[in-house]
């Protein structure tokens, strides 16, 4: 819409909103939140103590690399967003002939034609709407697995605790 914030921005809020945290791009947390390895092999956090399940989900969240292609599928969306709202660029055709030929190498040339589409009908803003409701998706699939990572690595804590 002219004259105010694209309707990505605001999803983008209210989804990264229902998060705690959403991962960042490239997975740039993952030397900060890895559990160092005591002597024995038992994950320790920095104070010596062994991991809580806090921290391997931290550690689980920073390096797993769907969350990264699911933050990446969300740049990718937001560019497609931005792209659908640009006019077409305009199209330059010259045509050559005969190229080569022994009549006349340099072959017979037509005029260049610029061609240019005008979009008419509010076009341009509904193809951006469509690209908003695709970022939108994106990044629910970004909160999907983010919770299914989650909860995968909580489960696993547990079983081997309860097998302790």
């Amino acid at each position: 819409p002219p004259g105010g914030p694209p309707p990505v921005a605001v999803s983008l809020r209210r989804h990264a909103a229902a998060a705690p945290a959403v991962v960042q791009a490239g997975n740039r947390e993952f030397a900060a939140n890895t559990p160092p390895l005591a002597p024995d092999g038992v994950p320790t956090n920095t104070a010596g103590a062994p991991v809580r399940v806090d921290d391997l989900v931290r550690a689980a969240v920073g390096r797993n690399p769907r969350l990264g292609r699911a933050t990446f599928a969300i740049d990718q969306a937001q560019g497609r967003f931005v792209q659908a709202g640009l006019y077409p660029n305009p199209a330059l055709a010259v045509t050559g002939d005969e190229l080569g030929d022994r009549t006349g190498p340099g072959g017979i040339w037509t005029a260049p034609q610029v061609t240019q589409e005008i979009v008419t009908g509010r076009k341009l803003s509904l193809s951006q709407a469509v690209a908003a409701q695709e970022v939108d998706q994106a990044a629910l699939a970004l909160l999907r697995e983010r919770y299914a990572v989650i909860g995968g690595v909580r489960a696993a804590f547990y079983d081997v605790y309860a097998l302790e």
